[in-house]
């Protein structure tokens, strides 16, 4: 059975984010570290939910995994 990962980084009044490093740097050290063991990987930057609404996250990764084993 598939497990699949979810990682929302929240947008706060004291936050930043770099997405460029996270999908140059961060993306990478994960597959390194977990390759052998996610089918798919998937960043998306945050979206607003209105016009007038700013987004509520800098960016959601979604891994999904062959097995749930991985996870514990």
């Amino acid at each position: 059975m598939f497990a699949s990962l979810q990682v929302t980084y929240p947008i706060g009044s004291d936050t930043q984010f770099d997405y460029e490093y996270y999908l140059g740097t961060h993306m990478p050290l994960v597959a390194k570290h977990m390759g052998a063991f996610i089918e798919n990987t998937l960043a998306t930057k945050g979206l607003a939910s209105g016009p007038d609404m700013p987004p509520g996250a800098y960016a959601i990764a979604t891994m999904t995994f062959a097995t749930s084993d991985i996870l514990g």
